[in-house]
């Protein structure tokens, strides 16, 4: 029949598919039925990367990728996961880590299990895997199902075979059952309720036992994932833990390229690439195309020309075929004269490939081709008119580069972070001398100190009028935003300055998920720095600033398991004593306090944090 005479339609003028206006339930009851589907650019990033494999000879599908690869679960046990499909986030990342997944199962049932509700039997599935915590289950009739899961309840499908195998449903019967479950119909439920529970009877299991399992099942289905949703998607991040595992050059060109115009993400990937050993190194006119590149012979991979800001990637297609048809440009008269303004589409462009070095390889000094660009764009005028400048090459302009400073900063605008080199590199010794976390690392400390470069200061004012700054800092290991409120930032606007490198007394303040940082003080950092703080006071002689005291500290670990006991204690046993924390060990059977005092540092807790078997570790302020 024609959809018209069935449901009311709508014809949106922007498409050329009409909608029903009918929701789903209704569209349900008029006889329709409604497909999802999804795109998953997860798809494409592993088809690209499979591309890449067998151009290189190596015959590879995604429907051949072995599920036991020993390499791949290696990688996930490690947490290796930035770029894995759905276990990237820091909450699936701790899971990960204690869960130590080694068979295709546990990544399934990992992504069931990660959602509200199920989340709760996490703990029971990770302690039952490991041996910490007996199996158990209502019924010996339960095994065969739950088996696979250690006894917990992970998926929809459990609970239709339990109502099939217990209460002698048929599946179909058993789907309606799990359909009136997690919609929650009352009078459904109780009908549902004495059948299940009388078929059990009838097959000879104890009334109480069936009752308990009802409630179970009626818990968990009310919020159970479905298998056959799960296993596909965990499929899919088996197979790309896969290819980063075995092909990580493939992997990582793949995953920049497809998400090229988000710069957050592309800065993560190319901080992972870093601690996986892979040297991305910054774009060249003669060898960088719209995708990035693999250079095999020297094991790099290359950055896009498209992912430079104001670039697209019809502007590369252009300049990459003329050099494919013309060969590589000898010069940057050479290039003006080839790829003409019209074809590149502004001149912004041309000013932005000069400060990511693009013309490095030909004219190495960015400065003088950045202020000579009214010269050289002036050799040819039109495509189809002739110059009289057209074979006069002008001279450019003498005068010298810019520091490296300037040149990184401008690298930082066109790119979004640092690719040839970073301003903090040259500290690094210093930076690990003073043990001053890292970005990324300092989330995990209430108060901690940290050595940054300054990118962006944004002042705002508030509903009272006083002004307070938001300053965009990085390090080599990422980017954050710090806001000075009040005298923190009226002692500190001298110094914040775009590329000024800084040390930040920071605060870190966490509510429903979301980490902001503010500061305590702010001060300039160089290779003079002895590790004490009066800089600040000498800086500001005409503000009043105390250092503040050391603060008495608790740190308080929660362990789950008192095997672990011996681990955790000797990385204890290498603190240094007489400082200002105390430990104290939260027990299954209560909270004990280790004699002495600690001398603790921000990456003593983060190496806490990363035993297994610590649940977690907390600073506790005794003010």
């Amino acid at each position: 029949k024609n959809l018209q005479d069935i449901v009311p339609l709508y014809k949106d003028a922007k498409s050329d598919m009409p909608s029903t206006q009918f929701s789903t339930k209704y569209v349900e009851t008029a006889s329709l039925i409604k497909f999802d589907f999804l795109g998953l650019k997860t798809l494409t990033v592993i088809q690209k990367a499979i591309d890449l494999i067998n151009k290189k000879g190596i015959k590879l599908t995604a429907q051949s990728i072995p599920i036991d690869d020993k390499k791949t679960f290696d990688l996930i046990k490690a947490v290796n996961c930035v770029g894995i499909f759905q276990i990237e986030s820091g909450g699936m990342k701790d899971v990960v880590k204690k869960l130590q997944p080694d068979r295709i199962e546990d990544i399934i049932a990992l992504v069931a299990l990660y959602r509200p509700g199920p989340m709760d039997d996490i703990p029971k599935y990770i302690a039952c895997k490991h041996g910490l915590e007996k199996i158990t289950y209502l019924h010996e009739k339960l095994v065969p199902i739950l088996e696979e899961t250690y006894g917990v309840m992970v998926y929809q499908e459990q609970v239709m075979q339990i109502a099939q195998s217990i209460g002698g449903y048929t599946l179909g019967q058993a789907d309606i059952l799990r359909r009136a479950m997690g919609k929650k119909n009352k009078e459904e439920m109780q009908a549902q309720r004495k059948r299940f529970i009388d078929g059990a009877v009838e097959r000879g299991i104890d009334r109480s036992i069936a009752e308990k399992l009802f409630e179970q099942m009626s818990k968990f289905a009310s919020y159970g994932f479905n298998k056959s949703h799960s296993t596909p998607y965990g499929l899919l991040t088996y197979q790309t833990a896969f290819l980063k595992a075995n092909y990580m050059m493939e992997f990582f060109a793949a995953v920049m390229t497809l998400d090229m115009a988000n710069i957050d993400k592309l800065f993560a990937y190319y901080q992972d690439a870093k601690r996986n050993g892979i040297k991305i190194i910054p774009p060249d006119v003669n060898l960088s195309e719209s995708d990035f590149t693999i250079d095999y012979e020297n094991n790099l991979i290359r950055y896009s020309l498209a992912a430079i800001k104001g670039a697209g990637v019809s502007v590369v297609d252009e300049i990459v075929a003329n050099r494919k048809a013309n060969g590589d440009f000898k010069s940057i008269y050479d290039f003006a004269e080839r790829i003409t303004l019209k074809k590149i589409g502004n001149r912004k462009t041309l000013e932005n490939f000069i400060k990511a070095g693009v013309f490095d390889k030909l004219h190495p000094n960015r400065r003088q081709l950045f202020d000579s660009l009214d010269d050289i764009l002036a050799m040819k005028v039109d495509d189809d008119q002739f110059s009289l400048f057209q074979n006069t090459r002008p001279e450019l302009k003498d005068i010298p580069e810019w520091n490296d400073a300037e040149k990184l900063q401008h690298e930082f605008v066109v790119i979004g972070f640092y690719v040839s080199a970073h301003p903090l590199q040259q500290y690094e010794p210093l930076i690990q001398k003073f043990q001053f976390p890292l970005i990324t690392e300092a989330n995990k400390f209430s108060k901690t100190k940290i050595v940054a470069v300054i990118n962006n200061v944004t002042i705002k004012t508030t509903k009272t009028q006083n002004k307070f700054a938001i300053v965009h800092i990085s390090d080599t290991s990422g980017t954050a935003e710090v806001t000075l409120f009040g005298e923190v930032y009226n002692r500190s606007r001298e110094i914040l300055e775009i590329g000024n490198i800084v040390l930040i007394h920071l605060n870190c303040l966490k509510n429903e998920g979301q980490v902001r940082f503010s500061a305590d003080a702010i001060q300039k950092f160089d290779e003079n720095y002895n590790g004490q703080d009066d800089t600040i006071r000498k800086t500001y002689p005409q503000q009043s600033y105390s250092r503040p005291k050391l603060l008495e500290m608790t740190l308080r670990i929660t362990i789950s398991n008192q095997k672990e006991w011996l681990g955790v204690k000797s990385l204890i046993d290498k603190f240094k004593k007489n400082g200002n924390y105390s430990i104290e060990l939260k027990l299954a059977e209560g909270l004990v306090e280790l004699p002495g005092k600690y001398n603790i540092s921000s990456y003593d807790i983060l190496d806490l944090r990363q035993v297994v078997g610590i649940d977690n570790v907390t600073e506790i302020s005794k003010e």
